[in-house]
């Protein structure tokens, strides 16, 4: 207990800042923090260091007017509102062209699935739905919920949308692209 008192200022400047820009990037997504509390904490850590770094040049120009430590938790509450206003606006959609390796590897990161997509089959047709899982084995297949397929003219053709229990595994050599989405899928 006495190791955190005496270490409460270097807490406030290198995790705080950081871990507020995570909470409100987490909750524009919707999406639960991560479990694994190394990984919030290593994050947590290097965003609040580059945010202490940006303060002390901030503070250097306007001749020490106010607290680092204060100015660290204002430019995490912007970062932290600016991320999660582009996130709403859509503007990190993200579409990975051509099946390569890298679609599977980008969601074998993804700590929490349940993340809106569009999967581009290569003979033109499309499902839309919810990222559930990857076969992180084989690398092979991909999993999703709620889910819609349309054909190549764009026609939906069967909707699953309204069904918890109904999923759809895609194989990957399939796949033309995918699109993931932080808003919901129309």
């Amino acid at each position: 207990m006495i190791e955190i008192v005496k270490n409460i200022s270097n807490i406030l400047v290198y995790f705080v800042p950081g871990y507020l820009v995570l909470i409100l990037v987490y909750r524009a997504l919707k999406t639960k923090m991560s479990d694994d509390n190394y990984k919030v904490t290593a994050f947590s850590v290097v965003i609040s260091y580059l945010i202490n770094e940006l303060s002390l040049y901030i503070n250097s120009i306007i001749n020490n007017f106010i607290s680092v430590t204060l100015l660290n938790v204002i430019i995490a509450l912007i970062v932290g509102l600016l991320c999660s206003y582009l996130i709403k606006r859509d503007i990190f959609t993200v579409e990975y062209l051509e099946n390569s390796g890298s679609i599977l590897s980008f969601f074998l990161q993804v700590d929490s699935y349940d993340v809106a997509c569009i999967v581009c089959l290569k003979d033109g047709s499309r499902y839309t739905g919810y990222l559930e899982g990857v076969d992180d084995i084989n690398n092979s297949q991909i999993l999703l919920s709620s889910f819609s397929y349309y054909d190549k003219d764009g026609n939906k053709i069967s909707s699953y949308e309204d069904k918890e229990s109904y999923y759809i595994l895609i194989n990957y050599n399939e796949v033309h692209s995918i699109q993931i989405r932080t808003d919901k899928i129309e």
